[in-house]
């Protein structure tokens, strides 16, 4: 296939939403394309082929050149409840040298844990580690969040006050990670500092992103 016919076919599986073992094996091909794009994609729709086959050609993603082919297999790695999975999501968490594969790589290594019970307080304690480690503040949102998933109600206070970051970006970070976490215990907390800061935002970007999140809680019925 030439760049145009691969773009095509991940187009196309992406749109008729079809799985068989003739899909799962050209897309395993694409995941390897000289092509970072095609690689992306690719391993994008692998998530729907939870196979041993996947899992081993995912975690040689992990070593790609590319650093945002290496973010998108971290992330989706997060659907094999493997500890030998963990463990290389755990070494991507802390070595790394980009910080979008150990952000996602922390999400990821969460995911892991909950379907694995017996790894939640190994994981809590790296995670609180990573938490101090990292300047990135996206790094350390992400830590807050997985925290707070795995039972550390404190940190939502860490996760709210990221809102008023000065810079933008982390602001519409926290906006879009909020709908992760928000639930009819803590809903009406997360609106009041949500609701003000969008009264004092002036970035365009930051307010469509809070009236996203809005828009999803009124959908979920968490704001009425």
């Amino acid at each position: 296939m030439n760049i145009q016919e691969k773009e095509l076919f991940l187009r196309q599986v992406e749109e008729n939403d079809s799985h068989n073992v003739e899909i799962m094996t050209t897309l395993m091909k694409l995941a390897q394309d000289r092509s970072p794009f095609i690689r992306i994609d690719a391993i994008e729709l692998l998530v729907d082929y939870p196979t041993s086959e996947v899992e081993d050609l995912l975690l040689t993603c992990l070593n790609d050149k590319n650093e945002l082919v290496r973010t998108e297999a971290v992330d989706a790695l997060s659907i094999f409840q493997s500890k030998f999975v963990y463990d290389h999501l755990r070494i991507k968490a802390s070595e790394d040298p980009c910080y979008l594969v150990r952000a996602y790589a922390i999400s990821s290594l969460t995911d892991v844990a909950k379907s694995m019970n017996h790894l939640i307080l190994e994981t809590i304690a790296f995670i609180i580690e990573r938490s101090f480690v990292e300047r990135r503040i996206l790094i350390k949102l992400n830590c807050y969040r997985s925290l707070y998933i795995l039972g550390n109600k404190e940190y939502l206070n860490e996760m709210l006050a990221i809102i008023h970051s000065k810079n933008y970006r982390n602001r519409c970070a926290v906006a879009n990670i909020l709908a992760d976490v928000i639930n009819n215990e803590n809903s009406e907390k997360i609106l009041e500092f949500v609701k003000a800061r969008l009264e004092m935002e002036d970035t365009i970007a930051v307010k469509s992103t809070i009236n996203e999140f809005l828009e999803y809680c009124k959908r979920e019925r968490y704001l009425i």
